[in-house]
């Protein structure tokens, strides 16, 4: 979150905001009581073990992105099966840019991943 403060998007300085809300009426942000599946970076590798299949997405311009990372090693030393996906040179929601070829990749890798989790 400090290495990449300001970015397209998403800025460091709006997590308290997201976390307070995101959090409302289990815990607060920063606190002990905040459950790991809230925090993944809380958890301990064993923690996570026997979680379903999972879909990591990190983005290079991005203050999330390290956690992103952190988190799909950790589903990996669990052996959960994991996709992760990081796109070089992408923002956060970078897939929201309409007419762009990353962000029609970007989908695309998200629906073949889901397809392929559901056995389909």
């Amino acid at each position: 979150m400090t290495m990449l403060a300001d970015t397209p998007v998403w800025q460091s300085v709006n997590s308290p905001y997201s976390w307070r809300y995101y959090l409302r009426g289990t815990a607060e942000p920063g606190g002990a009581d905040v459950p790991i599946y809230a925090a993944p970076a809380r958890a301990a590798v064993a923690d996570l073990s026997g979680l379903p299949p999972a879909i990591v997405i990190a983005y290079q311009i991005d203050p999330t992105r390290d956690e992103g990372l952190d988190y799909a090693r950790k589903l990996i030393q669990a052996a959960v099966p994991t996709e992760l996906y990081h796109y070089a040179g992408a923002f956060h929601l970078a897939h929201f840019a309409p007419g762009t070829v990353i962000g029609a990749r970007m989908v695309a890798d998200r629906m073949a991943a889901i397809r392929r989790m559901l056995g389909s």
